[in-house]
């Protein structure tokens, strides 16, 4: 392989199946696009995290930070024994029931707005949350909801210094057992609210009582229904005997964060957990130069801002933020400057488009990915991105043309005239045709890929398992 001049660390290199390139080269984004079945896991992902782990090595400053996210459970199996021969097994840490708590509430990243905001999406993406079947959407509603949202999330802070949804749905209860704003207000007085919040919650109790504020207090209550359930309730709620997950650690410390609770249960999706942990990842990645850290009380120092950081997605497509002023598409083409990469696979790329909703949007995300692995696949938009981006390749069109000869006069067949083997002039003309299309990732095998890399070379590979 021939080396850039232009790159900082040459000597960190990473490899596919044999083809090497520079891990740097990462930083830019690496989509993976296979059918179930292809080998994107086992072919591709499993390969490049540790080819990833060997080139980062173990020292505290540079070795690599790790966030997976497993949903079909296949690392997990094999992650103790990779880190094991890399000497990296102390650094795991699993986010699953039992074993840790994320409450994604205590993000320092939201503001206040934003937890509101937080807590509607939650809701939303779970399903749970009844209030579109009580007009929400129309502006009153929706007003309503939030007012009464914030104002209970901002008195929760206040009386318990802390925030999560079994604290808010225990204030909101309180709220709910008041009949005006006048039985309340010794109540808001003794558990000293600020004027804004005492503001909401009298707008609230001053609603008509026999439909209108019950309408939004059923909504209030489906909104934060959401964390009763499992496995939301053991993975949001804070518990004593439980370590909480902070994604500062993967940045700082270098920690291996495995999302290994990522199957449905219940009926309850926990994708909104999953986009959750990685946005606060996305934020503490943006953000690195200006945030400090201490331990124990300690002198405040910088957090580390060299260590590369790596987000890895395993059917992204399931979590990926459909929101285009937040997650994927604000924050890949800006953390190749902050030395973090995404490494995503997909089933193919036309979810992306039903996910996202705006193909605008879909086709922006997909260029953002600067590294594109291709494994079989009959997905028409796949291979459409395919074709656009692996290049073209000369094939040669061979023709025979039959020299026109006059047959003889009918007075000079003394015979029947015998078939001529004359096969004529030869004419060969060069075309180009893409070096990849729909037939080529229809007919590839388990194993078998194309490479794009950020440098423009395009590589064909087959892995060896």
């Amino acid at each position: 392989m021939k080396t850039d001049p232009f790159l900082i660390r040459p000597d960190q290199t990473v490899e596919i199946e044999g083809i090497k390139f520079p891990m740097k080269y990462l930083f830019r984004g690496t989509l993976i696009t296979g059918q179930p079945g292809s080998g994107k896991t086992r072919c591709i992902l499993l390969p490049l995290l540790r080819s990833l782990l060997q080139a980062t090595g173990t020292s505290d400053e540079t070795k690599a930070g790790l966030v997976i996210a497993d949903p079909k459970g296949e690392f997990e199996f094999v992650l103790n024994d990779l880190l094991r021969s890399v000497g990296r097994e102390e650094d795991l840490i699993v986010l699953k029931p039992g074993s840790g708590y994320y409450n994604p509430l205590e993000s320092p990243f939201y503001t206040p707005s934003e937890v509101v905001e937080k807590i509607i999406g939650f809701a939303n993406n779970t399903n749970r949350n009844a209030s579109s079947s009580l007009r929400s959407d129309e502006a009153f509603w929706a007003n309503s909801l939030r007012s009464l949202l914030g104002a209970v999330v901002a008195a929760t802070r206040t009386i318990h210094g802390e925030l999560n949804f079994a604290l808010i749905n225990e204030i909101f209860r309180k709220i709910e057992r008041f009949d005006n704003p006048s039985s309340a207000s010794e109540w808001m007085r003794e558990n000293h609210l600020s004027e804004p919040t005492v503001e909401g919650l009298r707008d609230y109790l001053s609603l008509p009582s026999d439909k209108t504020r019950p309408c939004v207090a059923t909504s209030m209550a489906n909104t934060l229904q959401c964390w009763r359930h499992e496995p939301l309730r053991q993975l949001t709620t804070p518990t004593k005997s439980l370590p909480a997950i902070d994604p500062i650690d993967v940045i700082h410390r270098g920690k291996i964060l495995l999302l290994a609770c990522t199957d449905a249960a219940f009926g309850v999706s926990i994708a909104p957990l999953l986009i959750a942990i990685k946005e606060h990842l996305f934020s503490g990645v943006l953000a690195r130069d200006k945030i400090e850290v201490t331990q124990d009380g300690a002198i405040w120092q910088h957090i580390n801002r060299t260590r590369p950081v790596f987000f890895i997605a395993d059917e992204f497509q399931g979590y990926v933020t459909p929101d285009a002023s937040m997650g994927e598409l604000v924050a890949l083409d800006r953390m190749r400057s902050n030395r973090a990469g995404y490494i995503a696979a997909t089933q193919n790329l036309a979810s992306l488009h039903s996910v996202l909703g705006n193909p605008a949007h879909a086709t922006r995300l997909i260029s953002l990915f600067s590294n594109q692995v291709f494994l079989a696949n009959i997905c028409p938009t796949t291979a459409s991105q395919a074709s656009h981006i692996c290049g073209k390749k000369k094939v040669k069109d061979v023709q025979r043309q039959k020299s026109r000869q006059m047959a003889p006069p009918l007075i000079f067949r003394a015979k029947q005239s015998e078939r001529t083997t004359n096969q004529g002039s030869i004419i060969e003309s060069t075309r180009e045709v893409p070096r990849v299309d729909s037939s080529t990732l229809a007919r590839m095998a388990t194993g078998e890929f194309w490479l794009r890399l950020a440098n423009g070379k395009v590589v064909k590979g087959k892995s060896k398992l």
